[in-house]
């Protein structure tokens, strides 16, 4: 089981931050290697995403979906899929929020979830984990700040 759990600050108010995180096209150009497919009637979502653990590049073919509370500022997203060979699965959930950043300034974001993978490939994903969600989030993070940071449309 991989553990997820990050915290970073967006120079932005609460509600720009919310506007970019509930819309799932905008959070997927804040992700590396990742697409949006297509969008089934139900809402969710199938997508990709592309993950490099050391020499060795994983893509997952994923379904999603999105749960959010716009009053609260909170959201939660599960997914599954497996990698385009089919021999590694993936199942994870993760919940996000917005508040207030230090200070009354800016925004403060959570991110707490798992990941469970099993199948061939399962073992080099565990074993590179920590380094690649690291990596990962910061990449998010950054992208988040840039596109916060953006008119809002």
């Amino acid at each position: 089981m991989i553990e997820i759990r990050e915290r970073f600050d967006v120079p932005a108010d609460p509600e720009r931050v919310w506007e970019v995180l509930s819309d799932p096209h905008a959070v997927v150009g804040c992700v590396p290697g990742a697409s949006i497919v297509s969008q089934d009637d139900d809402g969710s979502l199938d997508a990709s995403v592309g993950v490099k653990f050391g020499p060795t590049r994983i893509s997952f073919r994923v379904r999603a979906m999105l749960e959010l509370d716009a009053s609260a500022h909170q959201g939660k997203i599960t997914a599954q899929g497996k990698d385009n060979i089919g021999g590694t699965r993936m199942r994870s959930t993760a919940t996000f929020g917005v508040t207030p950043g230090p200070n009354a300034t800016g925004s403060s974001v959570a991110i707490d979830g798992s990941v469970e993978v099993s199948g061939r490939l399962a073992s080099l994903i565990e074993g590179g984990a920590s380094i690649v969600v690291k990596r990962m989030s910061g990449e998010f993070a950054e992208r988040l700040r840039l596109r916060c940071s953006e008119a809002s449309p």
